[in-house]
This record gives structure tokens, sequence and C-alpha cells, in this order.
């Protein structure tokens, strides 16, 4: 089914998105700038308006998380060599004559730790509003959000063509932010009910009304309500309790993608349930294919893995990306622990360390299953030099997997795993596409 493109009032006229491409951006929501004794009592002072702030935000956050949308977060501030903090932001405020306002500056510390520094309390975004695991968070130097980061890369990466935006200031790094995207193609709309600043009296409207002048020079403005309205249709609660009772949980239909398990997931359905089915379909498999896997992981641990996943996350709305999704990973892969061979059994060790790739995946929520075949030292084309047999394609036994990824293409194909940690020595394109499936390296 298509994603459904959305509509709400705005200024100067309505805005329009695309549900699957639009990201919510979530501005420097900072301990710094939103609570007393931080940087932001010292620039402005006055932190009424940016803590009511607050709270509109997090209902536009609930709801675009609800409705499935991209969530991005900025903070501002600098590495703890200030090496990325440029004199001039440093001192300009402090060097003015008479200064009694800014009697400490960038890195120097104060009651929420050293100011606008990575990883001091201050720096952090508030509790109310604290990313979600898998959504992304942008460290920025500037007051821009798209300046020496990497927000274009991850937009584009997702296909986002469509911004909107909420955070603090108004004045500042908002519609710094909202001018930068506008310079690089999205189409933006500040909610304004869900940004502030530390002077709105001289500030704020003009702020926006300069954003939608002249019939939409930087983007548009829309307001909190309109645009929840039409979000509400769109929630994954409201999906799930126009399909299902409520209290009945899902059962696993056998779907391996990663965004139907996603779903899945979110609506209760249990890791466990996914394991047991897939632990059934690999025993089956090895009548078919015998020669898939180099190490399996016993049914027994991968299901106390899936155990532990479910006891560590209870809120089935914050579940990290991959939650419960199983992989594969070939044998030229370090998993701490277990054998590293590259199917090559005199050069096999035993890592005492996992590969960076693996720890990733695992960071976020994945259930790994084992390690499969490939051909002999990742090098070959065919996946037909292995000691531990010849994976064939996933169509016919009498055709080849292809190389050297054979056994991660099979492992996939044959729907045994979502996806499989790979690499590409000699164009691992080829076992993916005797599977019928995209490459994974």
């Amino acid at each position: 089914m298509a994603s459904p493109t959305l509509s709400f009032d705005a200024k100067p006229y309505a805005f329009t998105f695309p549900l699957e491409h639009t990201a919510l951006l979530v501005i420097d929501m900072q301990r710094d700038f939103l609570l007393a004794k931080g940087f932001g009592e010292i620039q402005g002072g006055n932190l009424k308006a940016v803590q009511a702030s607050i709270a509109p935000t997090k209902r536009l956050l609930d709801a675009c998380r609800a409705a499935g949308l991209t969530i991005v977060h900025t903070r501002e501030g600098h590495l703890p060599d200030l090496s990325d903090c440029p004199s001039s932001k440093l001192v300009r405020q402090s060097a003015a004559p008479g200064n009694t306002q800014h009697k400490l500056v960038i890195g120097e510390k104060g009651e929420l730790g050293r100011l606008l520094t990575r990883g001091e309390y201050g720096h952090d975004i508030v509790d109310e509003l604290q990313p979600f695991p898998g959504e992304v968070v942008i460290d920025k130097p500037g007051k821009g959000s798209f300046w020496n980061t990497t927000i274009l890369h991850d937009l584009k990466a997702r296909a986002i063509t469509h911004l909107i935006v909420a955070g603090v200031t108004t004045e500042c790094c908002f519609a710094t932010t909202i001018r930068e995207a506008n310079d690089r193609g999205f189409e933006c709309c500040g909610i304004e009910e869900a940004t502030s600043g530390y002077n709105d009296a001289c500030f704020k409207k003009s702020t926006l009304d300069m954003i939608h002048w002249s019939q939409g020079l930087f983007g548009f403005i829309g307001s909190l309500e309109a645009l929840l309205d039409v979000l509400a249709p769109h929630s994954a609660s409201s999906l799930v309790n126009d399909a299902t009772p409520p209290h009945t949980p899902p059962t696993f239909d056998g779907d391996l993608t990663i965004s139907s398990l996603q779903r899945a997931y979110k609506n209760g359905l249990s890791p466990i349930a996914v394991i047991e089915a897939m632990y059934d379909k690999i025993e089956a498999y090895k009548a078919v294919d015998p020669a898939v896997w180099i190490h399996l992981v016993s049914r027994e641990q991968a299901l106390d893995a899936a155990s532990k996943l479910a006891t560590r996350f209870t809120d089935h709305s914050a579940l990290p990306p991959l939650f419960g999704v199983p992989f594969s990973v070939k044998d030229s892969i370090d998993v701490k622990g277990v054998p590293t061979t590259t199917a090559c059994e005199v050069l096999s060790h035993v890592p005492s360390t996992s590969a960076v790739v693996f720890d990733k995946v695992i960071s976020q929520g994945a259930l790994f299953l084992g390690k499969v075949n490939l051909d002999q030292l990742a090098t070959g084309l065919v996946g037909c030099r292995s000691p531990y047999g010849i994976t064939h394609s996933v169509f016919h036994k009498d055709y080849i997997s292809g190389g050297s990824s054979s056994g991660s293409a099979v492992s996939v194909g044959a729907n045994l795993v979502s996806f499989s940690l790979a690499t590409d020595t000699a164009c691992s394109t080829r076992p993916s596409q005797s599977c019928r499936r995209s490459g994974a390296c």
C-alpha cells in the first residue's frame, strides 16, 4: 500500500507532505538551553517561554513517532578540546565593552557541567524529549544543523524530502536550520507552538513571519493542532485498534522483512515466537541444503537471547530499529568466542573481540543466529570451494549460489534470516543475484 500524502492548514498556504518521506526535526532541546543555570540563562536570561515549549514539542514528538515519521534530534555543542569552536564564537559576546552578562563562556564549568560541551550533563536533551533507540541524533558545532554535520547524508539516506521543524530558539538555531534546509531543497514547515526563544515578544512573530513571507520565501509555518489532526488517523495505535482487538497479541506471519518485523513488534509480537519459527525452518532447510551454516547458535541460546531482549525492552513504542531481527554472519567476520574459519580450517582462529559492524547491529537489538558458509578465503566467484560443503541457489540444487558470500545469500534468500553481514572481495553481488536478493556487504 502506498504511503499517504497528508495536508494541513499553514502559512502561506497548506503544507502537503508524503508521510514516508517526511522527518520531524527537533532542534536543540537541551538542558543547557532550557534549564536554569545553563548556557541559555546566561545567553537570554528569561527561560519561561522555552520551558513552556517542552510540552507542545512532546505532543508533536509523540504524534510523529506514532505515525512512523523519521525522527531527528540536534544538539549544539563542541568537542571537549574546543577544536571545533571558532574563537569569534567563544569570546565575541564576553568581550563586549561593559559586559556583565556573559561571565562564563563555552567550555567553562557551570552548574550543569562545562557549557555547550559534548558529553556534559547540560549538553544532553531534556528528560521529557529523550531520543528513542534508533532515532537520529546530530551533534552540531554551529547554529545551523547542516554545517559540519552528517545530517544531509542522514536525510538523503532515508529518502527524506520534507521536514517538520520544532525546537529552540526560534530566532537562532530553529530559523537558521530552516534556511539551510531550504537551500538544500527540503520543504520545511515550522510548528508555531513547538518553538520559542529568549525574547518572544520581540523576535518570535517576526522570525516566523519572515519564514513564510512573500508566499513562502523559506518555507511554511503551521499550527500544532492542525498537524496532530491529520496525523492521528495514521498512528500505529489507531491502525492496530481498527484491525484487531487491543488485547489480542499478533502471531508471526513469517514475513522477515525488517519493516514488517518492526510493525509486528510494535504491535506486541514476541521475538521468542520469531526465533522458534526460524529454528523450525532452519532445521527443515538442512534437508534441502545442509551446507548453509558453519556455526549455528543453538536453539536454546537463541531463545535465551530473545527472552533477554524482550525483558530489556518492554515499551513497544521505543524499540531499537533492529529489535528481534534475526541475522547471519559470513564466516570471515569476527564474532567474539566463535571460530572464524574463512572456510579454511588451518587458518581458523577464535577472536577475543567482535567486528565493529557486528557489535553495532547487536546494539540495535538484532539477534545473531550463526555464521554461514563462503567461498574459501572470500576470494572465489562461484561459492563452490569450501570444506564445509557447497551451498546451492535457493531455486534449484543444480544451480550455484555464487561467491564469495554464498551462505549469506542463501540464508537470506531461503528466508532463514532477515539479513546477513557479508563482505565484497570480488563482486558478492553474484550470490545475491543468484538467490534474487539485494547485495549485503
